[in-house]
């Protein structure tokens, strides 16, 4: 298990959402590891697995890149209540500073 917290400067939060799952396939694929489980509070980033038009217009060539990327890998991408995601909640605070 592994975390990390990044700034990404000025966004709104369905964009740091997005680059979160980004920001984690991109190092587990740079370290060639092939599991990547991710909890996400974001039922839109969840979705958009399946559905990529949703994704920001900035980051989609990232996103589809990223897509690729996970079809060599054991990845599951799943939705967790705000509630539940207490260790997420501490990372972003981090991130912020």
């Amino acid at each position: 298990m592994g975390c990390f917290a990044q700034n990404l400067g000025v966004c709104n939060a369905l964009f740091a959402e997005f680059m979160a799952v980004i920001l984690a396939v991109e190092c587990v694929s740079q370290r060639n590891w092939l599991n990547l489980s991710i909890e996400s509070d974001s039922g839109l980033v969840t979705l958009a697995v399946k559905s990529p038009h949703i994704v920001p217009w900035q980051i989609k060539n990232r996103w589809l890149n990223c897509l690729t990327l996970v079809k060599s890998m054991n990845f599951l991408l799943s939705h967790i209540f705000r509630e539940g995601n207490h260790c997420a909640d501490k990372l972003a605070a981090l991130g912020l500073t």
